[in-house]
């Protein structure tokens, strides 16, 4: 893993921003990606007949979405979804369905290629290949989440189409419902508050069970991709 501050992230913004802006300050972390981080092709969203009113762990035990960044300082090539999960946990057939503010779905990508384990720290970072210490990366053209209100949906193809894993939504909540199942947009009756400062990142609290209820099991903290998650601010 290359070294990163604890605190700050590869850092991502613009909902309509095709690549990386210059904050004029300069960056307050370091971009770069772990050894052997991974380019990637885009996943086309199918359309499918499985739905889920609530996330269904026992079909990827033990992951969850651990970290999102989406706040403004940048472009999506600094945004990231990190993933947590037992070291050695496969990775094989999960996908991220990035949902955009209406309830479209903006991208659905794999999150590794067949075969792939977590390693030994049990962080998986997906996101633009300027996120430091990203494992899976894409171009600007197949990744992105939007800055102020969007969801995250963590799902497993099943034989009869997409089942939900785990799911976070943040900003007010995603109206309408996604097209294509799986549709729910968040855990609980509340999104998670979206960061108003840069390197700021919503992430899992510290110790917290899953309780699918996003409110309750993630907070506003400093972000820290590819290392263990801050205390709440």
């Amino acid at each position: 893993m290359m070294a990163v501050a604890l605190g700050l992230p590869a850092l991502g913004c613009g909902d309509d921003d095709d690549g990386p802006v210059d904050s004029g300050g300069g960056d307050p972390i370091d971009s770069g990606r772990r050894d052997g981080a991974l380019d990637a092709t885009v996943v086309t969203d199918a359309a499918a007949t499985v739905d889920a009113a609530a996330p269904d762990a026992s079909v990827a035990p033990g992951i969850v979405i651990n970290e999102l960044y989406m706040t403004t300082l940048g472009g999506d090539g600094r945004r990231y979804v990190e993933l947590r999960a037992a070291a050695g946990t496969p990775l094989t057939g999960l996908q991220l369905r990035l949902l955009r503010s209406n309830g479209t779905v903006a991208h659905t990508i794999d999150v590794a290629p067949g075969g792939t384990l977590t390693p030994g720290d049990g962080l998986w970072v997906v996101g633009g290949a300027l996120v430091s210490n990203v494992d899976q990366f894409y171009s600007n053209a197949s990744w992105g989440l939007d800055s102020s209100q969007g969801a995250v949906q963590l799902i497993r193809n099943g034989v009869a189409g997409p089942i939900l894993v785990d799911l976070v939504g943040y900003g007010p909540a995603v109206t309408p419902a996604p097209p294509t199942p799986p549709t729910a947009t968040v855990e609980g009756a509340t999104a998670v508050p979206v960061p108003s400062a840069d390197t700021d990142s919503i992430g899992r609290r510290a110790g917290a069970a899953d309780s699918n209820v996003n409110s309750a099991d993630l907070c506003r903290m400093t972000a820290s991709p590819g290392a263990v998650n801050t205390a709440c601010l």
